[in-house]
């Protein structure tokens, strides 16, 4: 079968198109041409290759606190070049999803910008490190295994870093992710769960996961002013985030 991520962003693109008709329909998802899922397989070889010759970089986007303004931190995420220009990071994001790539990029992401990280509190600047997490990489055995891994090798202070896992993951991880989540979070590292579109089913489980922030993806937050649907998913997220006495991310 395919990946749990996978599956759940071509049923939010039904939803989405299902929408865009005028509601009241069902849209089945035809599935990638076959040119389409050839490219994706030869993109995830490229990348596990990438990833082995060192042909990656990190790049960091500030995190701001919005009460204050100030710049509390930076999220990592992944850069690949090919012949001199960047890579959609969704598509190669995708193709690592579907082919299980996405458990060793994640890996050396969070090697990556931990040890940056370090560097920023050893010059004095004490900031938060927000890692977005993949569905295989949360729900596999060796996540907090991996987490304190790189912890330990950066000297990096658990409670710098905030680990954000997609909402799907609270449906597939079972076991698997709450014993670990329980653990890293028992060492001090915080963890954030984006419920845009994850579904009652997931939002439920909230209360069985020891999270610390609640994320409004960019698709709901991209809507606020101009999409009376997603503003209503927004405020309610950010009122399930207050209810549960939880910190409210965007």
């Amino acid at each position: 079968g395919s990946p749990a991520g996978y599956v759940w962003r071509n049923a939010e693109r039904c939803v989405s198109a299902a929408k865009k008709a005028g509601g009241g329909r069902v849209e089945v998802y035809p599935g990638l041409p076959p040119a389409d899922a050839g490219r994706r397989l030869t993109l995830a070889a490229q990348l596990s290759r990438a990833l082995a010759d060192g042909e990656l970089e990190v790049d960091y986007q500030p995190l701001t606190d919005l009460g204050s303004s100030r710049v509390v931190g930076a999220a990592a995420l992944p850069r690949w070049r090919q012949d001199g220009a960047d890579l959609p990071r969704a598509e190669f994001l995708e193709a690592a999803e579907v082919t299980r790539v996405s458990v060793g990029l994640g890996d050396w992401v969070l090697s990556e910008s931990c040890a940056r990280a370090a560097s920023w509190h050893r010059a004095g600047w004490a900031a938060s490190l927000w890692l977005s997490c993949s569905p295989a990489q949360v729900t596999s055995p060796r996540f907090a295994e991996s987490v304190l891994d790189a912890l330990a090798s950066s000297g990096l202070p658990p409670h710098a870093l905030i680990l954000e896992v997609p909402g799907q993951a609270l449906l597939d991880g079972g076991e698997v992710l709450m014993r670990g989540a329980g653990e890293l979070r028992e060492r001090g590292t915080r963890l954030a769960v984006d419920i845009s579109g994850a579904g009652f089913a997931a939002v439920a489980r909230l209360g069985q996961l020891p999270v610390d922030l609640i994320v409004v993806g960019p698709e709901l937050v991209a809507g606020l002013g101009a999409d009376a649907a997603a503003e209503t998913l927004a405020r309610a997220a950010a009122a399930v985030g207050r209810d549960l006495g939880l910190t409210v991310a965007a």
